[in-house]
């Protein structure tokens, strides 16, 4: 016969308090947290997962996301390529014993007046300020006013000569075309103090050493130099009076765009330059080396001559002649 064993006793069930329930919970959501931290932080080691990252575009964003017209953005590939130019704008600078500086973007439009007139203020982004009574206030169109000013509010702690370099941005209201926009930068190199030509042989020396850096030769770029002196001595040996020696300049720079003979129409019919005389400017003007003008000219100014000899002679020991171009025909500077 089998006997039949006792039956266990079914275990006793032990209800827990709410207390520890959320103790329990509390010490699963914090395991929780941690294999989630844990999990982040191999994934971050492991670097972004490889494939597409595909981003959500707004089809009809609330604002417009260009830029103001006439100006740009600069993405971190522009940036890159702008950070490489301005770098050896400011290693040339400091190769030649030149000092940065900076202004304020913001001038009063007054510096600009009294250096163009007040039809300036038309290519500008001229406004009044907030202040009792409203101040005339631009963006800088240009940097040279705002140099003038710093020179003179220190001019007598000033040490001269002074070379100063900057590369400002500046900001002008006109008519944009391709590569011309409304706000731009420039690399400026000033040298104040210095009456000599060597300033200028400085100032060449520093743009054709930045040419080579960046491996620009003489064959991709010429730069063409003139002198006011001897060009104001040439009008004077012609019979041009010195007050029309600006508007005279004025027409004579246009001789690339318009011609030779509507060149001389205007010089004849609007300044009231003999024809003989107009015929012999407009000659001079295709004179191609220093001292083919003066034999033309020889009554012109002989220091005018010699100084621009002497620039010449100087950027041949500078070694950089070979960037030079005479051109009698350049009147802007």
């Amino acid at each position: 016969s089998f006997a039949m064993a006792d039956a266990a006793p079914a275990p006793e069930v032990v209800e827990k308090s709410e207390k520890q329930l959320k103790r329990e919970e509390e010490k699963r959501r914090k395991k929780a947290e941690k294999e989630a931290k844990e999990a982040a932080k191999k994934e971050r080691a492991a670097g972004p997962a490889a494939g597409p990252v595909t981003v959500k575009v707004i089809a009809n964003p609330p604002i417009d996301l260009e830029p103001c017209p006439g100006t740009r953005d600069f993405y971190p590939e522009d940036m890159r390529l702008r950070d490489w130019l301005f770098g050896h704008f400011n290693e040339v600078a400091k190769l030649c014993g030149f000092q940065n500086y900076d202004a304020p973007v913001l001038e009063m439009q007054e510096l600009y007046k009294r250096k163009a007139g007040e039809e300036i203020t038309q290519q500008m982004y001229a406004f009044n300020d907030k202040s009792e009574p409203p101040r005339e206030v631009t963006l800088r169109p240009e940097m040279t006013p705002s140099l003038a000013r710093m020179v003179l509010q220190r001019s007598k702690a000033h040490n001269l000569p002074l070379k100063w370099s900057s590369i400002p941005q500046c900001w002008r209201y006109e008519t944009t075309t391709r590569g011309r926009k409304r706000e731009h930068y420039q690399w400026n190199m000033d040298i104040i103090g210095c009456r000599s030509i060597a300033a200028e042989v400085e100032l060449l020396y520093a743009i054709t050493l930045f040419f080579k850096r960046v491996g620009i030769t003489s064959q991709e770029v010429g730069i063409k130099i003139n002198s006011r002196k001897v060009l104001g001595s040439v009008l004077d040996t012609y019979g041009v009076p010195k007050d029309k020696f600006a508007p005279v300049c004025v027409v004579v720079d246009k001789l690339d765009k318009i011609g030779p003979e509507e060149v001389k129409k205007q010089l004849v019919e609007d300044l009231a330059v003999p024809a003989d005389s107009a015929d012999k400017i407009i000659s001079s003007l295709g004179c191609k080396s220093v001292e083919e003008l003066a034999a033309l000219v020889q009554s012109a100014d002989n220091e005018a001559v010699k100084e621009l000899t002497q620039l010449f002679a100087m950027a041949e020991e500078y070694g950089f002649a070979d960037f030079l171009l005479f051109d009698a025909s350049v009147v802007r500077g």
